[in-house]
């Protein structure tokens, strides 16, 4: 948060994914059963997708700036290294893609099942532009509830296998190496010498 613009961005990028990995799970497992919803949570669902609905926004306009940062006002320090412009790009566009996937994938499964099916569920923008993307809502709703629930799940796995292989990886690292830091104030400080020795 040294710098504010590139530390907001940052932020709201890596929280919006560890809010995500609930919503995430749950779509794991609709690909092995299809009816599963985390609904029994009750109003928890409901703050929950409230949640995800809120975050998915913000980072579509993080990852939108970040983008404008890199390519429109052209920060010189991130132009310097080509080959880590182009992984930052392509990690900026899968995470686009996870997100819009998971608003579309909603959009189109109010479409194929109507409000009332979606017990507990409080998605305030998803519900909203369901009828400008899906003006007929039984005209192939259900179909593309099917493609955009796998461009979404190939994506999160596809960007989960390329993060080891980019300058990303510490968007897993960070979360384990923050909790297992040694906080002993002993260990990083220089200890005094002996001068009588």
């Amino acid at each position: 948060m040294r710098e504010p613009f590139a530390g907001l961005v940052h932020f709201f990028i890596f929280w919006g994914f560890v809010f995500f990995l609930i919503a995430v799970v749950e779509a794991i497992i609709q690909g092995f059963y299809s009816p599963f919803q985390l609904s029994f949570l009750r109003p928890v669902y409901s703050v929950i997708t409230l949640v995800h609905e809120l975050i998915g926004i913000l980072v579509i306009a993080a990852v939108i700036l970040a983008l404008f940062r890199r390519y429109i006002i052209k920060v010189p320090r991130l132009q310097v290294d080509k080959s880590a412009s182009i992984d930052a790009t392509f990690i900026l566009s899968l995470i686009l893609v996870v997100v819009l996937s998971m608003f579309f994938q909603n959009m189109s499964s109010y479409a194929a099942n109507g409000y009332t099916e979606h017990a507990y569920e409080l998605r305030p923008i998803s519900s909203s532009l369901t009828s400008i993307f899906f003006s007929n809502p039984s005209a192939g709703a259900a179909t593309a509830y099917e493609v955009f629930w796998w461009v979404h799940i190939v994506t999160i796995f596809g960007f989960m296998n390329f993060l080891p292989y980019s300058k990303h990886l510490h968007v897993l690292t960070s979360i384990p190496n923050t909790f297992f830091v040694n906080l002993d104030p002993i260990r990083n400080t220089l200890k005094p010498l002996d001068l009588e020795d």
